[in-house]
């Protein structure tokens, strides 16, 4: 499984749907939640080693090809 494949199946799990598409607005759609943020960065933090910086949240959640990127560039 690819490391994008992982982290969309990460997200999906994360907002209680089947699949998420790459490019799929998170924050500004609802689909995601600010509790459900948290959990993911824990997961993400846990399985990659990627920490994602407080201030920076908001533009990493906009949505998921901007996760996947953030994460791909920063992971150990």
């Amino acid at each position: 499984m690819s490391l994008e494949s992982k982290i969309l199946k990460m997200v999906a799990k994360g907002v209680q749907k089947n699949k998420v598409e790459l490019g799929q607005e998170l924050i500004s759609t609802g689909l995601i939640d600010s509790i459900s943020v948290m959990e993911l960065i824990m997961e993400i933090k846990k399985e990659f080693g990627v920490e994602i910086p407080f201030e920076q949240i908001m533009d990493i959640f906009a949505d998921t090809k901007t996760l996947v990127d953030f994460i791909k560039k920063n992971v150990k």
